[in-house]
């Protein structure tokens, strides 16, 4: 099976992503000045450049779209799509992550209830397989180590059958957060990925570009 990505496909999916944020509650409107700080409910959406390496496939170049919630001050899930041509890697979170923004966990008892809310909740708590931990360096910049058990992805490659299709790979890498100011952040990353049951490597590098929704008032300098 092939698949195919484009820009002009990734830039729909990432309006669309963007477009279903304007039904979170005003309080997401960041209105201060000084020491920067996350807080419980915090959303940071970005777009990023990747070069994608594996070592049985050629290098490639992908676009991405990353969203990120913060838990607490100091952990956030991740939901990730990334894309170019042959090639796409994303995870659960992917759904779950604006779930849970919107408040999903909430409704529990609503969910327990249908078929389809119990496949809300399962997508919830699934996107809680990509963690990452932010650690402070400065008011401005953090390291964030992250890690995922459990990241999609899809390769095709002409004359490499064996190494078609979807796989699933284990994901641990590290990020550089700098935030340029109370709304823009940039972010560097390396990541190593392993797939599961082929003992094949790979590695991950790019920029995240991103955009910071702040769930309350907070200085910032």
């Amino acid at each position: 099976m092939r698949m195919k990505f484009g820009c002009q496909q990734i830039l729909l999916f990432s309006l669309l992503i963007l477009h279903s944020f304007e039904v979170i509650p005003q309080d997401l409107v960041y209105t201060g000045k000084g020491k920067f700080d996350h807080s419980h409910r915090d959303i940071i959406l970005e777009v990023s450049p990747n070069y994608i390496y594996r070592e049985d496939a050629f290098p490639r170049i992908a676009a991405g779209f990353n969203m990120q919630y913060f838990l607490t001050r100091y952990i956030s899930i991740n939901g990730y799509l990334t894309a170019g041509e042959d090639y796409a890697h994303f995870n659960i979170g992917l759904l779950g992550v604006p779930l849970l923004s919107l408040g999903g966990l909430k409704n529990y008892d609503l969910f327990a209830e249908s078929d389809a809310g119990f496949i809300i909740l399962l997508l919830i708590l699934g996107s809680f397989d990509n963690l990452s931990f932010h650690i402070p360096v400065t008011s401005t910049t953090e390291i964030s180590p992250y890690i995922s058990f459990f990241k999609i992805q899809y390769l095709y490659q002409s004359n490499y059958p064996h190494i078609n299709d979807f796989n699933i790979t284990f994901c641990l890498g590290t990020r550089l957060n700098m935030y340029l100011n109370d709304k823009f952040v940039i972010a560097p990353y390396f990541e190593f990925n392993r797939l599961y049951g082929k003992g094949v490597n790979g590695f991950h590098g790019g920029i995240h570009l991103g955009y910071y929704f702040h769930t309350r008032e907070q200085e910032y300098e």
